[in-house]
């Protein structure tokens, strides 16, 4: 326990106490988000910065020395939680919590088959852009076969070096959405099974 001060008086008080002794004001009791780290009431289930679950799990009776068996939604939820951290950077920000519902909706093989989805990194692709974008290889990379063609001819004329400082700025964000385009095939597959 610790003494911290009131938000309204100032006056010293515990850590642990529901409202002020000396004024009565209530604590608002805060959690941060382990995924982005905003700072968010108790009472929240979900970040709505990131979407990240963060609700405290439901109280269940444990023995006291024991530890409580994890659940297959737990574990299920630790995969997803754990996919989505270290894919994000590859994905849109905006589809990250669509995405974390989608996921947490599949069973453990469609899980796996998402899983196995590998993504085109943005920023070597932006590193690629930098080096040899200009004889449109980016757009090659990215699957755009016929705007890489008109990139490279058209660099021979000094046009496409224009298109070529453009995409500098954008070849980040089509690298993203080019990989949630995938994963979004992966889940129309899943769904036809």
């Amino acid at each position: 326990m610790s003494l911290i001060p009131c938000p309204e008086c100032g006056k010293p008080m515990s850590d642990k106490a529901a409202a002020c002794p000396t004024c009565g004001a209530p604590v608002i009791k805060k959690v941060t988000c382990p995924e982005c780290g905003k700072e968010l009431s108790a009472q929240a289930t979900a970040c709505p910065g990131c979407g990240c679950p963060v609700g405290a799990p439901a109280a269940q009776s444990v023995r006291p020395g024991t530890m409580r068996p994890a659940s297959s939604s737990d574990k299920t939820k630790q995969r997803v939680q754990y996919w989505v951290m270290n894919n994000k950077k590859f994905l849109p920000d905006a589809q990250i919590p669509k995405l974390r519902e989608r996921l947490l909706e599949l069973n453990e093989e469609q899980l796996e088959q998402v899983e196995c989805v590998s993504f085109k990194d943005p920023i070597m692709l932006l590193v690629i852009s930098i080096i040899v974008g200009a004889l449109g290889v980016d757009r090659f990379i990215l699957g755009d076969v016929g705007l890489g063609i008109a990139k490279l001819l058209l660099t021979f004329l000094w046009v496409g070096l224009i298109w070529w400082l453009i995409d500098l700025f954008f070849v980040m964000d089509k690298t993203k959405e080019a990989n949630y385009k995938k994963l979004e095939e992966t889940f129309k597959l899943i769904d036809l099974q």
